[in-house]
């Protein structure tokens, strides 16, 4: 899958996280309407792994308000 997503969309694993539009493209096209299963999985699994309560069903969103907390934490340890 990784492979395909570099191959024919030129997003790397690494970089899933600021091209989610491109990496749900790629799932869409390969798993159809399989792909929101997949969405909703990879974001309750995202959920269990950074320890939060993620109310969303999309990717994207749930990688913004990571990103966005990660930034008030790091905020947050700068100012201390």
């Amino acid at each position: 899958m990784y492979w395909h997503l570099e191959d024919k969309y030129g997003v790397r694993r690494e970089e899933i996280p600021d091209k989610v539009g491109e990496f749900m493209a790629m799932l869409r096209k390969m798993y159809g309407s399989g792909a929101e299963v997949i969405e909703r999985i990879i974001v309750g699994e995202m959920a269990r792994e950074f320890g939060v309560k993620l109310r969303v069903k999309s990717l994207e969103k749930a990688i913004r308000r990571l990103k966005r907390e990660n930034a008030i934490v790091r905020l947050i340890e700068n100012v201390l």
